[in-house]
């Protein structure tokens, strides 16, 4: 069944992750899934019409929290005409991750896996396939790295000054 749907991030995979600059107590990490509406429907059909996508993971907003969970997948919609889209269902899921507030503290490993709870529970990934999301203390946007002069500053207003 896992091969009928496709995931970013997959699974089997480490993505790493920063905060964008030094101080964020967190940061955003978005899974997306796409499935052909057939095999939606053939999904639907073996395990309820209410079967729900779910990501399982152990990923917290709270730096030192622990602990699995489930979080429902929602349908995505798009503004955007495409033919080929037609025949694909597509989801997403976003959650907060905590980052690592020490400078130079190690990074944060959590785990993922999806799963499909319907009239049973299917299990898309297993212990020797799951993702990893490791987040990194070392910010995005990091003035240590930076090479070359300062033209201007984007200031939060979204006001631009050189």
């Amino acid at each position: 069944m896992n091969k009928r749907i496709m995931f970013e991030p997959a699974l089997g995979i480490e993505t790493v992750v920063r905060p964008a600059v030094s101080g964020d107590r967190t940061t955003c990490v978005t899974f997306k899934a796409t499935i052909l509406l057939t095999e939606w429907s053939q999904l639907q059909r073996s395990l309820g019409v209410q079967c729900v996508l779910e990501l399982w993971t152990n990923v917290s907003a709270r730096e030192g929290e622990m602990g699995w969970r489930a979080i429902p997948f929602e349908e995505s919609t798009s503004n955007v005409a495409d033919a080929m889209d037609d025949e694909k269902k597509k989801f997403h899921v976003s959650t907060e991750v905590a980052c690592p507030t020490r400078p130079g503290a190690p990074p944060v490993r959590f785990g993922y896996t999806f799963r499909v709870r319907g009239s049973k529970m299917t299990w898309l990934g297993n212990e020797r396939n799951n993702g990893a999301i490791v987040v990194d203390s070392k910010p995005f946007w990091d003035n240590s790295v930076r090479k070359g002069k300062v033209v201007g500053v984007m200031h939060p207003n979204g006001k631009w000054r050189a």
